[in-house]
């Protein structure tokens, strides 16, 4: 037995061989001188221009022949049998079709249609259906412009009330911040929050014993009785005191109210540079004066609080009373109005006669 692989001829590779399994194999027939061993590869003689039979040897790409591919027999190529004599005949063009074209070629063709063509193009869609279609399309573009302008309008408000919280947010922080850090320098220095109060209680008092003061004269005679006892003389008509001038009218008033007796009264006798609520009474070498200023002064030192701004700022300071006398006695005259009266309708009666009436 021969292999398959011993027994190839060589420049026959294009030609098939047949096999014939029930034809029996001839010995002479194999052993013929056309059949040979296959040749061993080797490399090409690069010294020699021409290839040995068998060989290889380089060529140009356009001298090499393209080959086609067509359908070969497996078979009668590696099955062990005669040489076939027939001719190779080369595949058409025709017979070389894919097998979708060969099923496309024996599906069956669809009948032609018995109506002449039209050369009119028929409507695909009624005009109904393109109205209903254009009308539904708009009634979807309004719905849609309108949430996204909802959407639109939306995130502008919250982005406005946004920025309102914001903004009060941050008054409120600088609010506490304030107060914060006036906390802090309350705690560092409390004299700066508390002179304040101590100078308004000063005022509140000033304001109180002015009010009194012109009210009642019975202010001003408790204080000149007062002085004169300590002075302790024997006889109050030769005491000498001294009064504001709105305090000594006040207190003739009183005195006129009471019904006293000018002669066992001590003498009063006006000064303008006294302020109000002040009294000084003297009797032959000794004095004795109750000046509100020394009380003011008394209180400044109780509280604390420096004097000469106290004393600048206070209600009793001479330049603020005159400015305010002044104020109180100024006489404003009587705006003119503008238009005039309108003159009275004279009315004429007429006259009757009475010796012509039945009275």
């Amino acid at each position: 037995m021969f292999k398959p692989h011993e027994l190839i001829q060589a420049g026959s590779a294009d030609v098939p061989l047949q096999a014939d399994a029930d034809q029996a194999v001839v010995a002479e027939d194999v052993r013929r001188p056309e059949v040979k061993f296959a040749r061993v590869w080797q490399a090409d003689d690069l010294f020699e221009g021409r290839a040995p039979a068998g060989g290889f040897v380089s060529q140009a790409a356009a001298q090499v022949s393209a080959k086609r591919f067509a359908l070969r027999d497996l078979d009668s190529i590696f099955l062990i049998g005669p040489r076939s004599t027939d001719s190779v005949v080369p595949p058409q063009p025709q017979d070389m079709l894919s097998p979708a074209s060969a099923d496309a070629e024996d599906a069956p063709q669809p009948a032609a249609s018995a109506e002449p063509p039209s050369d009119e193009v028929q409507p695909i869609h009624s005009q109904q259906a393109l109205d209903d279609a254009r009308a539904q399309g708009y009634t979807e573009g309004m719905d849609a412009a309108r949430a996204q302008l909802y959407d639109q309008i939306r995130a502008e408000i919250e982005a406005e009330k946004q920025a309102d919280a914001q903004a009060l947010a941050a008054m409120d922080q600088a609010v506490v911040d304030g107060l914060t850090a006036a906390l802090d320098a309350l705690h560092q220095s409390p004299q700066q929050f508390f002179e304040p109060l101590k100078r308004l209680s000063v005022h509140i008092a000033e304001q109180l014993v002015l009010g009194e003061l012109r009210l009642d004269g019975s202010a001003i005679d408790r204080l000149v009785q007062r002085c004169v006892d300590d002075l302790a003389a024997n006889e109050a008509s030769s005491v000498l005191v001294e009064l504001h001038p709105d305090d000594l009218h006040a207190l003739h008033d009183l005195r006129k109210r009471a019904g006293l007796v000018e002669k066992n009264l001590p003498q009063l006798m006006v000064n303008e540079a006294l302020p109000p609520g002040s009294v000084r009474a003297s009797a032959n070498d000794a004095l004795v004066e109750d000046l509100i200023t020394h009380r003011l002064a008394a209180i400044a030192r109780a509280l604390g609080l420096d004097e000469d701004p106290l004393r600048s700022q206070s209600a009793f300071n001479p330049e603020r009373l005159a400015a305010e006398r002044q104020r109180s006695t100024a006489v404003e005259d009587v705006p003119v109005r503008m238009g005039t009266a309108a003159p009275a309708r004279a009315v004429a009666a007429e006259a009757m006669d009475l010796e012509d009436s039945d009275v």
